[in-house]
């Protein structure tokens, strides 16, 4: 192997990435989580309900939408 890099050659030790913990969170990230949510589960869960409500939120913004459209075309606007 002539002229090639080594992964992470060249790099000060502390420059290089920090292993992630579970897959793909890094372990201030998990702290941060399980400071804020109480575990990274419930961290989780708040953000599947979220975007339930936002999408929920876009199907009612849309259904309002076609009621007033369908409001126009009735009274013939």
């Amino acid at each position: 192997m002539r002229g090639g890099k080594r992964k992470g050659a060249g790099r000060h030790p502390a420059e290089r990435k920090k292993k992630a913990v579970g897959g793909s969170l890094y372990p201030e990230d998990e702290m941060l989580l399980k400071e804020q949510f109480g575990s990274v589960t419930n961290a989780l869960q708040f953000l599947v309900d979220e975007t339930r409500l936002k999408t929920r939120k876009q199907q009612l913004e849309q259904m309002v939408g076609l009621l007033r459209d369908l409001t126009r075309l009735q009274n013939g606007a």
